[in-house]
């Protein structure tokens, strides 16, 4: 035997107590593993959506006391939330695509986007104002995606179920694809 298939064995003698649990095991990663070789389109695809965030217009949006913005109700006061809506300060790729450890059969790219400070006002972590404004430029970006060709399924969705931080939901999944033997992704 080789030298490899010497080790192999000492693994299943040491480590596994049982060479059906390693076949199995070896199995169940085979299933789940994604092939980055072939994440070629999906990464064109995130090269794509940070260029349409990074060029986010410029708009000044009002919302009144008592709208509702993706679960979040604006609060009664005497001025309406205003905010000067400016592309992103970063737009980062996070998570487990970034460090290889994604699983089948969906892929969730987690993409973070920072807001730009002027945006805010130093007093808007008082009274949930902050929540507020996080809102409304989350649905600045949704109508911003939505307008582009390719983003037609923009959902929202709320991070850990929390209805304080909604999160933008895109999926990925034409069929290209799915010929190329590529997963269906979110980002």
């Amino acid at each position: 035997p080789s030298a490899e298939e010497v080790q192999n064995l000492r693994e299943t003698e040491e480590l596994f107590k049982s060479n059906l649990f390693k076949l199995q095991l070896e199995e169940l990663l085979k299933e789940v593993n994604v092939n980055y070789d072939k994440t070629s389109k999906l990464e064109t695809h995130l090269h794509q959506l940070k260029a349409i965030l990074d060029k986010v217009s410029t708009k000044e949006v009002e919302a009144k006391a008592g709208s509702n913005v993706y679960g979040i109700t604006m609060q009664s006061r005497a001025h309406p939330v205003k905010m000067t809506m400016k592309s992103p300060t970063r737009v980062d790729l996070v998570g487990s695509y970034l460090l290889h450890t994604i699983c089948k059969p969906v892929c969730n790219l987690d993409i973070s986007v920072e807001i730009p400070s002027d945006c805010f006002l130093a007093k808007d972590y008082l009274d949930y104002r902050y929540f507020e404004k996080r809102a409304l430029y989350l649905q600045h970006l949704t109508n911003h995606l939505k307008q582009q060709n390719g983003y037609n399924d923009v959902s929202i969705t709320y991070f850990r179920g929390d209805r304080l931080k909604p999160v933008l939901l895109l999926t990925i999944n034409d069929n290209e694809n799915k010929q190329n033997g590529e997963t269906k992704a979110s980002v």
